[in-house]
């Protein structure tokens, strides 16, 4: 037995797949961005 079901397969692909959108506390239109990466993107495009 390897103790991985069926269901439970089914349950962790529905489980991240939910996971993504409650992360952004904004509208979906406007998602939130990690300063971080921001600052990178920026630093890269010249700004």
């Amino acid at each position: 037995m390897t103790g991985v079901t069926r269901s439970d397969a089914g349950r962790v692909g529905a489980g991240r797949s939910r996971r993504h959108q409650p992360i952004a506390e904004g509208p979906p239109s406007n998602p939130v961005i990690d300063p971080e990466l921001a600052r990178r993107l920026l630093e890269e495009l010249g700004g």
